[in-house]
């Protein structure tokens, strides 16, 4: 039971950041747009630099080495400009949600009762109020833009990799589920290390 205990605990707090979100959601989803188009210049990469290298060295076809030069800097002024709109944007929904997030856990203490504040001490409340929040947000605009970003690289780029040799890309795939098995470990110590981190800063400012 433990070990489905995290997961549930991690898909009902990102719900319940994603409320917050909502009056910014316009700007979040240009975030998540940038975040795609950015995603999709990964794959284009590789699809232009294999014609440049065949069509400019081995056949040495002039319209190639005049326009594919052109196209890979015109692709880094693209990946470039929606590199960062997607940054700004996350980065400017993620202070908002804080300040939102602040601004009710501050209004929430003024409610407590004093048995409250003489039970917990004055540097657990000011930690929970300005590092925890602003981590939590932290994780969840990091874990929205590997999710997006990541997830159409790794599609684009196997696609392209089933494109050139399927056989090949079979046998890579082999890796796929040990890699998971690591990661999954990995991320299980990364959460006990961020709550011993949070534990430690409260200690510190008491």
């Amino acid at each position: 039971m433990p070990s489905f205990t995290l997961p549930v605990l991690s898909a009902a707090l990102y719900r319940r950041l994603l409320r917050y979100v909502v009056p910014y959601r316009w700007e979040f989803f240009v975030a998540i747009i940038a975040m795609v188009i950015t995603a999709a210049t990964e794959p284009l990469l590789p699809a232009l630099l294999k014609p440049m290298l065949d069509m400019s060295f081995v056949h040495k076809d002039p319209a190639w080495i005049h326009w594919v030069p052109v196209m890979l800097l015109g692709l880094f002024v693209i990946r470039g400009i929606a590199n960062f709109i997607s940054k700004f944007a996350m980065n400017w929904v993620g202070n908002k949600v804080v300040m939102d997030l602040r601004r009710q856990m501050f209004e929430r203490l003024l409610q407590l009762p004093v048995r409250y504040f003489d039970d917990h001490p004055a540097g657990v409340l000011i930690s929970k109020l300005v590092f925890d929040a602003s981590q939590v947000m932290t994780a969840a605009t990091t874990v929205v833009t590997n999710l997006v970003t990541d997830s159409f690289v790794v599609i684009g780029l196997l696609g392209w990799l089933v494109y050139l040799n399927w056989k090949l890309t079979s046998i890579t795939l082999l890796a796929a589920p040990p890699i998971a098995w690591v990661v999954k470990k990995f991320n299980t110590r990364l959460r006990s290390v961020n709550r011993d981190g949070m534990r430690a800063m409260g200690g510190i400012t008491t």
